[in-house]
């Protein structure tokens, strides 16, 4: 058997259940958690601009367009607001030395990894996610999935479960509703 057929066959054996919210960017996730932090906070108008403002210089740092000494300029500008503290980007920004290993937050990009995909893909995404946008997890996967080779590509939103695909106190993932679980079953019994 040849290389092609032997990939062939593997192909398909395989599938992928993708328990993630991986859609989105890094970046999409990380303003959805400061924007859920600014509103906690009730930082509103043109405070919330210049919040904002700041998160942006953050993440242009972390991309390698502006360096250390501009981005402690632009917190000190805003050092003294009530939201600062609680904001927690001067707590976490790396050293210029270590900058290069938090690139990836501001530029990843999962469509591409995502359209590479040539397995049967089932998406599981959290429905009561606090931490990821789940407008951007579905688009990001529906989107990347219709540019790939992946013949059976379903998103299934686990609406009760959270971030960590809790489903209730004391209750894990496997715990699903029987409606979810049944979606999960039909997809692998799809695949033989």
């Amino acid at each position: 058997m040849d290389r092609a057929a032997r990939d062939r066959a593997w192909r398909r054996r395989c599938v992928l259940i993708a328990v993630s919210g991986g859609g989105a960017t890094p970046l999409q996730i990380e303003r959805y958690g400061y924007a859920r932090r600014l509103a906690h906070f009730g930082v509103q108008g043109a405070e919330l601009a210049r919040a904002n403002t700041t998160i942006d210089h953050y993440f242009s740092y972390l991309a390698g367009d502006i360096g250390l000494a501009a981005l402690r300029a632009s917190y000190d500008e805003v050092r003294t607001m009530p939201w600062f503290a609680g904001l927690g980007v001067a707590q976490i920004t790396p050293s210029e030395s270590a900058r290069a290993q938090w690139r990836w937050i501001p530029t990843y990009d999962p469509a591409a990894d995502i359209a590479n995909l040539h397995v049967p893909t089932l998406v599981m995404l959290a429905g009561s996610d606090g931490d990821t946008s789940l407008r951007d997890a579905v688009s990001g996967w529906a989107s990347a999935l219709a540019r790939s080779a992946v013949h059976d590509a379903r998103i299934l939103i686990c609406r009760e479960a959270d971030h960590h695909m809790g489903v209730a106190a004391g209750r894990g993932w496997r715990r699903l509703s029987s409606a979810d679980r049944s979606e999960v079953a039909r997809f692998l019994t799809m695949q033989r």
